[in-house]
This record gives structure tokens, C-alpha cells and sequence, in this order.
């Protein structure tokens, strides 16, 4: 019957038009919840995962940027914060070798979480480990203006924006 469902709903997209699809008997599908609440189609790739140098806190679903249907594509934390420092310095942090974990090292497109995606990270910090974060202020990469870029508290959840000169915590991200 689970075998059936997925066929059928295979077969639903590919008569709308889709270019390929293809069924895959050994793939593991299941079925979880973002934190919005929406279904996500997974092959055994789940939230709090280790993969491809970090964590997983996030899946892309339809109506992100990166979404491909029928892939599975997300994003990930590194397994531990890169350093402390201010925010220009901070891009170096995240693609110093040296500052990841072993696996983290294999891969060169580390880079600072926009301020919607550290807010992701946040609130996905139970599923990801909280004892591996801070409870402190970390990083993202966008700007408020000119002198001033958003941080999150990691301890409240509250995004404010800081002068660039501050020093915070910095945790890598990459997609996969």
C-alpha cells in the first residue's frame, strides 16, 4: 500500500508535466513536518541528521529557493561555531578549514546564514542539538545598513542588529 501511494503520486506529477520521474525501490520515504507545519517528502534525510559536514536544520520545500522537485535539498549547520569575532572578519572564519570538524573540512562553501535562515537555525535548535550552540548572540550575514548587520540571541530567539565592529559568535551554514 506505501509503495502504491508513492507511485500514484509519482505518477500524479508526471502527468502534470514534469520531465522525469522515477521511482527508486530502495530509497526510504517518509513523510515529517517542518516547523510551519508543512509536509516535507524525504529519502531518509531528516532534521537533526549529521550530513555533508554538518547538522541539518533545514529542508527546502516547495516555494524556496533550491527547491527541485523530486530532490531532496536543504541546508546545514556546522557541528561547531567557527570562532568569535566581528562581522567582516567573520566571512574568513567560515571558510577557515580549521575551524571545522573533520568531516566539516571536506567542503569550501561554508558561509554566514542569511538572518532568515539563522532564525531557521534557531528555532530548530532542540533537533539539532542546543548543547553543540551558545546561548548566545551569533552572526548573519545581512545588513541592516551601512555600519550595522542582524545577530540572533540564541538564548531568547531575538533578532536585533549591532554594530559591525561587535564581537559575536559564528556559525558556518552551507546547502546540500
Amino acid at each position: 500500500m506505501k509503495h502504491l501511494k508513492h507511485f500514484l503520486f509519482l505518477s500524479f506529477f508526471c502527468s502534470l508535466g514534469l520531465n522525469s520521474c522515477s521511482v527508486q525501490k530502495s530509497a526510504t520515504v517518509k513523510a515529517t513536518k517542518d516547523v510551519a507545519g508543512a509536509n516535507v517528502a524525504q529519502k531518509g534525510i531528516n532534521i537533526g541528521d549529521t550530513y555533508q559536514g554538518g547538522i541539518i536544520f533545514h529542508l527546502f520545500q516547495e516555494g524556496n529557493a533550491g527547491y527541485v522537485a523530486g530532490e531532496v535539498h536543504g541546508l546545514v549547520a556546522a557541528t561547531q561555531d567557527q570562532g568569535y569575532s566581528n562581522w567582516n572578519d567573520a566571512f574568513s572564519l567560515v571558510n577557515n578549514a580549521a575551524t571545522h570538524h573533520a568531516t566539516g573540512k571536506n567542503f569550501t562553501d561554508w558561509r554566514l546564514p542569511t538572518k532568515e535562515e539563522l532564525n531557521q537555525m534557531y528555532l530548530q535548535k532542540a533537533a539539532i542539538g542546543i548543547d553543540d550552540f551558545d546561548n548566545n548572540y551569533y552572526w548573519s550575514s545581512t545588513e541592516y545598513d551601512y555600519g550595522l548587520a542582524w545577530n540572533q540571541n540564541f538564548a531568547t530567539g531575538y533578532p536585533h542588529y549591532y554594530g559591525k565592529i561587535n564581537g559575536f559568535i559564528v556559525r558556518a551554514v552551507r546547502a546540500f
